[in-house]
């Protein structure tokens, strides 16, 4: 990571792997726009992290109960997305099965060699945390002055993860809510809850021709659930497509 160059800190490849992805055809006799079940399964297969958190602490109840917690904490940020590669009804919607009232920012600061520290460079004698991801408005971004202490940790009761961490000692730390005030636009990822598939995603059928979709299981990288401690977590996901209503079509 170099904060003199962007690239290695704005800028990412194009995923090839670390996901599931699937094609599918959607066929129906009658003009319907169809979607992803409302009440499609996607939970934290608890039997095989608990066999597993056993396997890992077979002696120690205590350790076992914290990290069963942390293997059914995984799914907290899975994703679904719907792609319609079609060109007259081209769309692609993500699924957060989650999904709360806060949202998922593409960018941050972050602690990436879990140090104990935000990441940081020095620009032109001052010595500031690097914001990765996407954003705009760069000259926007407000640090809060060094200090000759380190700070205290994000959330204390937690444990040091990419997300959360301190900030050094002597470094000019990102300030996220000031830089909001201030005009820095974070990128937030635009997902709907499984509950609104019904009405968000509607996937238009023709009578009688089919029409392809690309469907994709992930996890959101950016998604503040997603922290090392929880990636060996198994889960479970029974997806269904429906029909969310008819569609009237002008002939």
């Amino acid at each position: 990571v170099n904060i003199n160059n962007a690239v290695t800190y704005k800028e990412s490849t194009v995923a090839t792997e670390g996901y599931f992805q699937s094609e599918f055809y959607l066929y129906s006799t009658s003009n319907v726009y169809a979607s992803i079940a409302p009440d499609s399964l996607i939970e934290a297969n608890v039997e095989a992290n608990e066999a597993k958190a056993r396997t890992k602490y077979p002696s120690d109840e205590v350790k076992c109960a914290e990290y069963l917690a942390k293997l059914n904490n995984t799914i907290k940020s899975f994703r679904l997305s719907v792609l319609v590669p079609d060109e007259e009804d081209y769309s692609y919607t993500i699924i957060d099965p989650f999904k709360d009232n806060n949202n998922t920012y593409l960018c941050g600061k972050l602690d990436i060699d879990k140090d104990g520290y935000y990441e940081y460079g020095k620009v032109n004698g001052s010595t500031k945390e690097i914001v990765f991801g996407e954003y705009r408005n760069e000259d926007r971004i407000v640090y809060d002055n060094y200090s000759p202490d380190d700070s205290e940790i994000k959330n204390p009761e937690e444990e040091i993860s990419v997300f959360n961490s301190k900030t050094k000692r002597n470094v000019d730390g990102f300030n996220f809510g000031a830089s909001v005030e201030n005009g820095f636009v974070p990128v937030k990822e635009e997902s709907i809850k499984l509950e609104d598939t019904n009405t968000s995603l509607l996937i238009p059928l023709n009578a009688r021709e089919a029409k392809k979709v690309v469907l994709s299981l992930y996890f959101e990288g950016w998604d503040l659930d997603n922290i090392d401690s929880i990636i060996s977590g198994s889960f479970k996901a029974n997806i269904a497509f429906n029909i969310a209503r008819d569609r009237v079509v002008n002939v």
